[in-house]
């Protein structure tokens, strides 16, 4: 028996509504060609309409699963970031910005972190407003660029402004300088007080406080106008001497390389009708502040069983800043401080469980409340089922939204838990602010009598585009993530700012091999716990499996160095040898040159030349003829013309006669007058 039956034709390129519902059309014309109704009112075209309607959500899904299965077609930002982390790469979501402010007090006082600061809106800016007032709500409604402090500070009045120290020989500081002098006034004792001790003006200042060494007038007019404002520069104290020798009213402040000045800084008075007015000063009370304004609390949907719990923000545009640590921050370059890695950024949200749902949410933050605290990730693959951990991430609108584990990367929201979420919102290139931009600081301290930032905003970048991430996450596997020659542990330990050089040596104790990395430090500052913490948290993720690390401190050899210096019969004898000292220190000249044996000059392994040492001499003015009558290392007796010195050792001298075990050279000065 044979069917009359006919096969139905599938057309393959209906692939939208109208194309389905006429291919649906033509074939009830076909097999029920009775039928003639084309009301829309009609049922039949109503269920022609939703069997279209679905068939073309489903012809959209299969074609977003073919667009998005590829990073080089894929449309949608959470695709393009799960093909870049396939391959080792994070696609950023933008940084916010960071500056330097001073806040100016009038008595001692104590500015609480995350403390607002406004933009100028208007020539008549309050200096500082109280939280939560008329006046405060009216400024935000002139939408300024809020910034936040990141850490607390406890400000004084003498730290305002500060002057600097000037003598004779130097009016100004040189570009390269790392150090200056401020007059320090001392203050009248108190009648009860028999301690003795020097009551400074200056006492509050401490190592680890940040300056800003300014121009504030025209060198050559004395014009406030004319000042240069790109004469601005910040820095941090490494280290103050109180008692300055000769100089009873001043003290020595010094601060790293990495901070120092990059241009020269005019410091001498300007003399006008007898007056004496300053060009530049230090500026104290500094504090680092970054991009973004603190939202109110609000609460997150509640969770609906099988549904995934990816709650929005109600903000746009939440502030993305990488973590800051103030107290190890406290020992590092001030210049380090404003700089970011957007790729290490992490949504600047906080999310809290709460035990009770009906429990009230406050309108400034979320610590009072009773609950569970759940901590923001870059990515969930180190965390596990019990793991209070979540991702913050971003839409192609700049909407940001929450995403949890699912019970194996991180804990799972089960229905019946409820949360509350804080945030910031502030982001990008916006926050790159010019200097003097902000005005107004929010705050019930009546001591405070102002901000400014004189410096600009730094920092602010926008997301990563689609394009730049599909152009760079194929050649993210290309980079060298992981330490497998003992060379890769050296030059994965260079990557630190304050590593100036590192060798790395492999050594066996039985089947255990352990990367032993000599480490030279910039300036020869020692390996303390805070630089061996930030080193291995380095070096720790790009070890092999099975093997270690250990940071070791270069091998140093101590010298014993004697020279003989003959003196030009019209200069000086004593100014020449104090000339010639100055040359083989292990010091920095006050013009910014190091001496001979500055610990940046040598290298590990490389050797020390007599020939090398009287060329350095020579070029002393008054200087006539060197004679090197001792040179050897302090472990051997035999006198030689080069010393040699090992792959892992550095040559060393510091010129201190308390020190003899770190090298001691004997100087002789004849001639002269």
């Amino acid at each position: 028996m044979t069917s009359n039956i006919r096969p139905t034709e599938i057309d393959y390129l209906a692939k939208d509504y109208a194309s389905f519902k006429r291919l649906m059309e033509d074939q009830l014309a076909l097999h029920v060609p009775n039928w003639q109704e084309r009301n829309a009112a009609d049922l039949g075209n109503m269920l022609l309409e939703v069997l279209a309607y679905s068939a073309d959500q489903l012809s959209y899904f299969q074609d977003a699963v073919a667009t998005e299965a590829y990073l080089g077609t894929a449309r949608r930002v959470a695709s393009v970031k799960r093909h870049a982390r396939l391959l080792d790469y994070f696609v950023h979501p933008g940084c916010n910005s960071r500056t330097w402010v001073q806040v100016a007090v009038t008595q001692p006082t104590r500015l609480p972190r995350r403390t607002q600061l406004l933009s100028r809106r208007s020539a008549a800016d309050a200096p500082r407003l109280k939280y939560r007032t008329p006046e405060y709500d009216w400024a935000l409604q002139q939408n300024p660029v809020v910034f936040q402090t990141m850490h607390e500070a406890h400000l004084e009045p003498a730290l305002n402004e500060m002057r600097f120290h000037v003598s004779a020989e130097e009016p100004r500081l040189r570009r390269g300088a790392t150090r200056a002098r401020l007059v320090d006034i001392d203050l009248p004792r108190l009648p009860f007080d028999l301690s003795g001790r020097r009551h400074s003006r200056l006492a509050a200042l401490q190592v680890g406080h940040v300056l800003i060494l300014e121009e504030t007038r025209n060198p050559l007019t004395g014009k406030i106008a004319g000042a240069d404002p790109r004469h601005r520069h910040a820095v941090r104290l490494t280290r103050i001497v109180r008692d300055v020798a000769n100089h009873p009213q001043a003290i020595e402040i010094e601060w790293s390389a990495a901070d120092a000045l990059p241009f020269d800084l005019v410091i001498a008075p300007y003399r006008e009708h007898g007056q004496e007015l300053d060009v530049a000063k230090a500026r104290g009370n500094i504090i680092l502040a970054d991009h973004g304004r603190i939202t109110t609390p609000e609460r997150l949907p509640e969770i609906v069983a099988r549904q995934r719990y990816r709650p929005y923000l109600r903000h746009a545009g939440v502030t993305f800043r990488v973590p800051y640590d103030h107290e190890r921050a406290g020992g590092r370059p001030a210049a380090e401080a404003v700089i970011q890695d957007p790729g290490q950024a992490l949504g600047a949200v906080w999310l809290k469980e709460l035990l009770a749902a009906d429990q009230p949410i406050g309108s400034d933050s979320l610590d009072p409340l009773n609950g569970y605290t759940w901590c923001v990730k870059r990515d969930l693959l180190s965390s596990n089922r019990h793991g209070r951990h979540f991702l913050v991430e971003t839409t192609g609108e700049s909407r940001a939204y929450l995403r949890f584990g699912f019970s194996e990367m991180g804990k799972l929201p089960r229905p019946g838990d409820h949360f509350a979420v804080h945030y910031r919102v502030g982001n990008g290139a916006a926050g790159n602010i010019g200097p003097e931009s902000l005005a107004t600081v929010v705050t019930d301290e009546a001591g405070v009598a102002g901000v400014r930032n004189p410096l600009p905003a730094v920092g602010g970048t926008e997301p990563e585009s689609l394009e730049h991430a599909r152009w760079s996450a194929p050649h993210a596997y290309r980079k060298t993530l992981h330490c497998v020659t003992a060379e890769d542990y050296a030059r994965r330990a260079e990557q630190h700012a304050s590593v100036a050089e590192a060798v790395a040596r492999f050594e066996r104790y039985g089947n255990h091999r352990v990367a032993s990395v000599h480490v030279r430090r910039r300036q020869g500052r020692p390996l303390d716990a805070t630089f061996r913490a930030d080193l291995t948290a380095l070096l720790r993720p790009c070890r092999l499996t099975g093997d270690d690390f250990a940071i070791r401190p270069a091998r140093l050899v101590p010298l014993q160095i004697g020279v003989r210096v003959r003196v030009e019969p019209d200069h000086f004898r004593q100014t020449v040898a104090r000339a010639a000292a100055e040359a083989m220190s292990s010091q920095l000249w006050d013009n910014g040159r190091p001496g001979f044996f500055h610990p940046d000059q040598f290298h590990f392994g490389q050797a020390v030349h007599q020939s090398e040492l009287i060329r350095h001499l020579m070029t002393v003015r008054g200087v006539k003829l060197v004679d090197v009558f001792r040179f050897r290392r302090r472990d051997r007796d035999a006198l030689t013309e080069t010393i040699s010195i090992g792959p892992l050792e550095i040559a060393t001298l510091n010129f201190d006669p308390d020190r003899p075990e770190a090298g001691d050279i004997e100087l002789i000065v004849e001639g002269g007058q």
